[in-house]
């Protein structure tokens, strides 16, 4: 941690109240004179962006709060726009029974339409895949008398059954990238502050917010505690 010093630009420039405590941390980082940098609006999370007009580098400055607000914003957009880019599994985050769902009414649909299918030694398809699943035994399935709606739930869930995961089961029939698609489209919903916490905890803020090199640089002035991002 880089601690203000006597005799440095920045130390003098504390009475000056043209520059912010966030515009001073990043002098005091970087080892320049403030008026060497540029205010530039904010970013994510309220987090003070700044830029250095001589070397064209920009940085976002943040208090600890903004800094967690600006991953937990950030992160929103880039499943809204680009799909995901960090080590966690999204899907493990999903508020509901979604997954399970989808693949219950999956497989039902699948169970309708092979009803409608022949098949040379029973009813229907549905009821040779019935015999085949164990769901009934051959005997059963072959009386003249078999109904295989009675049956039918029964098959369903034997289907899913063949599958311990259903978010597994989703990946394999529809792919990886699905599940960023889902998000964005809005058909299921994230826990984010589980996801943002988690990703903060293995990865670092600065992998989410620092695009030049990942990493989150600390500087206290006055008493509070500011972090660095460089954007560029």
């Amino acid at each position: 941690m880089t601690k203000l010093f006597e005799g440095n630009p920045v130390f003098e420039a504390l009475d000056d109240a043209d520059y912010s405590l966030s515009h001073l941390a990043l002098a005091q980082h970087l080892g320049i004179d403030p008026s060497e940098i540029t205010p530039n609006g904010t970013s994510y999370g309220n987090m003070d962006q700044y830029e250095v007009p001589e070397s064209g580098e920009e940085y976002g400055v943040a208090t600890d709060q903004e800094a967690d607000d600006a991953c937990y914003e950030d992160i929103e957009n880039l499943m809204d726009d680009a799909g995901w880019c960090f080590n966690l599994d999204i899907a493990d985050y999903v508020q509901g029974d979604w997954f399970d769902e989808a693949m219950k009414e999956s497989y039902y649909y699948y169970a309708q339409d092979i009803k409608e299918e022949s098949d040379d030694v029973y009813k229907n398809r549905l009821v040779q895949e019935m015999v085949e699943n164990g769901v009934v035994d051959e005997e059963t399935a072959l009386n003249p008398d078999f109904d295989e709606d009675e049956y039918f739930d029964d098959f369903v869930d034997r289907l899913c059954e063949g599958y311990d995961d259903a978010v597994q089961w989703y990946k394999d029939n529809f792919g990886e990238e699905s599940i960023g698609d889902l998000v964005r489209e809005g058909r299921i919903y994230i826990n984010m502050q589980e996801l943002v916490d988690d990703l903060i905890r293995y990865d670092g803020r600065g992998h989410i917010l620092n695009r030049y090199d990942g990493n989150e640089d600390e500087v206290e002035i006055e008493g509070e505690t500011f972090y660095i991002y460089r954007f560029n």
